[in-house]
């Protein structure tokens, strides 16, 4: 399962567990039953959304950008910190919660790239032939043609781990 999927997984349950403690009257500190769910409500609302662009799609490879994600999260605050304060008396504006609609949105945005970072095998050689080499025998000329490029090919400016 990709991190964001975990993540979102663990953000609904936290957020129904929350809405269950405030529903039955747990004493909690105040920046839990009032900050929480604002945190977790981009991510879990952007998820949804990037699902139904998956599936739209049909292609798992996309991501949310970061102006569709901004956009939504200034919907989110205008019309649940402004507009429904002003029209609905049971709703009150809440500077921090805005703070938490785009804390929550910078964690998405950030969550949803976790699961393409990935641990490439260096070209021609295993992590283990690589310790071999350095260890075992630092004087093998292999060890030379060792670079940093081997581990970071995308740092390599100058032509090594080019070839």
């Amino acid at each position: 399962m990709k991190p964001i999927s975990v993540f979102f997984l663990f953000a609904v349950l936290i957020f129904l567990g929350n809405l269950g403690l405030i529903h039955f009257e747990v004493n909690l500190p105040i920046w839990i039953t009032s900050y929480l769910n604002d945190l977790l409500c981009m991510p879990i609302v952007l998820w949804i959304c990037l699902k139904a662009v998956h599936i739209i799609k049909r292609d798992n490879g996309i991501h949310l950008d970061l102006l569709t994600i901004f956009s939504i999260t200034i919907f989110y605050a205008v019309y649940f910190e402004w507009y429904l304060p002003l029209v609905e008396p049971r709703y009150t504006a809440d500077w921090m919660d805005v703070i938490m609609y785009f804390s929550g949105a910078f964690i998405f945005y950030y969550m949803q790239f976790r699961d393409t970072f990935e641990i490439k095998k260096a070209p021609g050689r295993g992590a283990f032939e690589i310790i071999k080499i350095i260890v075992l025998n630092p004087d093998n000329p292999s060890f030379s043609s060792i670079h940093h490029c081997t581990f970071f090919p995308h740092t390599c400016y100058h032509g090594h781990g080019k070839e």
